[in-house]
């Protein structure tokens, strides 16, 4: 079976242009370069936690994974395939940034056109992540720590095959932090599939641990 992701190369990585996914900081991804980095992403690999330095490259490894970012060398595939152009797709990939944004509709709303969208919508996953908030008020009115608990049970509840999280703890107060962290381990208890949290080290339903260190990868061993 192919790997999930395979990054075959990067010979040396810099960013030139602001940030081309919405949720993203460009100012802190310009800083980003990564150096001979290679690595195979397995199908249903758990929770990955990917930590580093302010800089070291977090945010443009999941850009160029993800296709949003060329690689200067080589080839991503996904799943035995070469990346389609653009990169992959919301039915592909769950992509949760770091400052998750101010939703410009009703909660409700925003779920029901979520669940139209994918078919294979479960709605288990749903109301783990969102289960207390209130839908019917405007998603505008919701705190950093409200919103990232929706961007969560957007990007995992049509169960993709890869979510990535981009450190959006980060920005929390110590107690939001908590709360989302339980929200998290209760939406990985419902999944199969493989997940990325950058920024985490603590997070403890990490199994595996990958380490950015001026600009090089290293995957360290399951934890």
């Amino acid at each position: 079976m192919p790997a999930l992701i395979d990054l075959l190369h990067i010979g040396r990585q810099r960013t030139r242009s602001a940030a081309p996914n919405p949720g993203t900081d460009p100012a802190r991804s310009r800083q980003a370069d990564l150096v001979d980095l290679h690595l195979a992403l397995q199908e249903r690999a758990g929770c990955v936690s990917l930590v580093g330095a302010p800089g070291s490259g977090k945010t443009l490894l999941a850009h160029v994974v993800l296709g949003w970012v060329p690689p200067s060398e080589g080839q991503i595939q996904f799943q035995g395939e070469p990346l389609p152009a653009g990169g992959l797709g919301p039915g592909q990939v769950g992509w949760v940034p770091t400052r998750t944004p101010e939703f410009g509709t009703r909660l409700s709303a925003l779920h029901a056109r979520a669940r139209q969208a994918a078919p294979s919508w479960d709605e288990g996953i749903w109301l783990v992540a969102c289960g207390d908030l209130e839908l019917r008020r405007p998603g505008g009115a919701c705190n950093a720590a409200e919103r990232a608990r929706v961007a969560l049970g957007v990007a995992c509840s049509s169960r993709p095959p890869l979510i990535w999280l981009d450190d959006p703890t980060r920005d929390l107060l110590a107690e939001e932090r908590a709360e989302f962290d339980d929200v998290l381990r209760r939406v990985i208890e419902r999944l199969d599939t493989t997940i990325v949290i950058a920024g985490r080290a603590d997070f403890v339903s990490a199994q595996q641990h990958w380490r950015l260190d001026a600009g090089r990868l290293t995957v360290e061993a399951r934890a």
